[in-house]
């Protein structure tokens, strides 16, 4: 049977067990890797006993509808009824193996999942606080946010900049962390005197992109990660007297 981007093919064994059993089947993102992956819960315990436990160190294959979805090795150790399929899938192709693995009455019922949105930022802080003390930021990390490839690029090309090996290859739809750090090259917080008089503290940021193998990438000033629409004078997100309260 092909494999799900039909660049390879798999000699197959028999079935070893078959999804009848499964009782739920949610899509949803690894915090830890930031990808979409496919959780399954069992009813029983088949998939240890038939699969698990007497193909440990063996690659076995999750087909659906004839297209091999995976094709992992068994690990040891492995228990429980809870099973995850991953395999670098995109948002659609994991919410289209979900929904054809979830019994019928599961697509009828209101479930609760993990927001996704939620525990792509989460894995995004982890990152950030990660590389803070390789970069010499200890732990002055001040926002988390995301932020495509692409747009990264086109951040450095709009202020000159060069574009980092490890930023020049990655897709450009990739999103990437964008972690503030506070500069450590002052201790004392400058302030802006602003046109109406009022006094605004501006905090010194260092933004840096970070990938998933920790490659970090600094970006320019906050105002080159956004064009400026015609016409338009400044950056609201670089004008500490624009975004300040009265």
């Amino acid at each position: 049977m092909p494999d799900r981007s039909k660049s390879a093919c798999y000699l197959l064994g028999p079935t070893l067990l078959t999804g009848h059993n499964i009782i739920t089947a949610d899509a949803v993102i690894d915090p830890t890797t930031a990808e979409w992956i496919v959780n399954l819960h069992f009813a029983n315990d088949d998939f240890v006993a038939k699969v698990a436990g007497p193909y440990v160190g063996r690659q076995i294959a999750i087909v659906l509808n004839g297209v091999v979805e995976s094709a992992p090795t068994i690990n040891q150790g492995i228990t429980g009824q809870d099973v995850t399929i991953s395999g670098q899938y995109d948002e659609a192709t994991a919410k289209r193996i979900a929904s054809s693995l979830a019994p019928p009455s599961a697509h009828s019922s209101d479930t609760t999942t993990l927001d996704p949105r939620r525990a792509l930022l989460e894995t995004f802080s982890a990152r950030c606080a990660k590389v803070a003390p390789r970069l010499g930021f200890g732990s002055l990390v001040t926002g988390t946010s995301d932020i495509r490839a692409a747009d990264a690029r086109a951040a450095l090309k709009r202020a000159s900049n060069a574009i980092p090996a490890v930023l020049a290859t990655i897709d450009g739809q990739q999103l990437l962390a964008l972690c503030e750090f506070r500069s450590t090259s002052t201790s004392v917080t400058p302030t802006s005197v602003c046109p109406d008089g009022s006094r605004v503290d501006v905090r010194p940021l260092i933004l840096y992109t970070v990938d998933a193998h920790l490659n970090a990438s600094q970006l320019p000033d906050v105002q080159y990660l956004f064009p400026q629409p015609s016409g338009a004078t400044g950056n609201p997100l670089a004008d500490p007297c624009r975004v300040s309260s009265p």
